[in-house]
């Protein structure tokens, strides 16, 4: 997605809330998530792109950003007035 600013964020969508009707190995999945973490955090150093791995946990949202090597961890709310900045 591009923002008002020129700025592109990238979401990763289907990989990190695991899937309750797939019978999916919970080290496997546990560690492809860490490398997906790694992965968005050094693209984001490399990149002037933003990353999100967005995770709901009973109805809400921790979304961790990457930007710029760092990461935080936003609300559904701090999100939203993130894409709002420039």
């Amino acid at each position: 997605m591009k923002d008002n600013f020129g700025r592109i964020h990238i979401f990763e969508v289907k990989s990190v809330n695991q899937s309750r009707e797939q019978n999916v190995d919970r080290e496997a999945y546990e560690n492809k998530i860490a490398e997906l973490r790694k992965c968005y955090k050094q693209a984001s150093k490399l990149t002037e792109q933003i990353f999100y791995l967005p995770i709901i946990d009973k109805d809400r949202w921790h979304i961790d950003c990457y930007e710029k090597g760092e990461k935080d961890t936003l609300t559904k709310d701090q999100f939203i007035e993130k894409l709002k900045k420039k």
